[in-house]
C-alpha cells in the first residue's frame, strides 16, 4: 500500500562522509521515501517507525574511533540525535542495530559512520525500515 512506507536494501554500500549510502540492491521502496544516493529515509507521514541495519566491517580499529549510528534528524530545527549504534574494534566485525522512533513529516534517518571500511557482503550489509503505526 502506498500509505504504508517501507524499504529494504542490501549488498555492499559506500561508506561516505559521514553517511552510508548507495547499497547495491534496493529490494523494496514503497512510496520511494528512501533515497539510495544519500542514504536517507524521509518520513512522508507522522508516526512510529522501526529501522534495522547491519554493516560488515573489514578492518580492525579502536572502539572509540570507529562507529556506526542510526541518526534521526528533526526537520523542524535541523538538530539530530543518535537512536541506535555500535562501536567497531575487531576485524570482520558485523555491526547490527535496530530502533524505533517517532518521526514527524519531513524528519529523516540515515546511517552515520566514522572511519569504517566496509567488507563486501550481500547478507551482512543491509538497511531497512517501515511505518509501524
Amino acid at each position: 500500500k502506498p500509505e504504508h512506507p517501507y524499504f529494504n536494501c542490501t549488498t555492499t554500500p559506500t561508506a561516505g562522509s559521514p553517511n552510508i549510502h548507495s547499497f547495491g540492491t534496493v529490494h523494496t521502496n514503497n512510496g520511494n521515501h528512501y533515497n539510495n544516493s544519500n542514504g536517507r529515509f524521509t518520513a512522508p507521514v507522522a508516526g512510529f517507525y522501526h529501522f534495522s541495519f547491519g554493516i560488515w566491517v573489514n578492518a580492525s580499529g579502536s572502539n572509540t574511533s570507529k562507529h556506526l549510528q542510526l541518526m534521526k534528524v528533526y526537520n523542524s530545527g535541523g538538530s539530530s540525535t543518535a537512536i541506535a549504534g555500535a562501536n567497531h574494534i575487531t576485524q570482520y566485525n558485523n555491526l547490527n542495530g535496530s530502533a524505533g522512533c517517532y518521526l514527524e513529516v519531513g524528519d529523516y534517518v540515515y546511517l552515520h559512520q566514522t572511519g569504517l571500511s566496509i567488507q563486501a557482503s550481500t547478507p551482512r550489509n543491509f538497511f531497512s525500515g517501515h511505518l509501524v503505526g
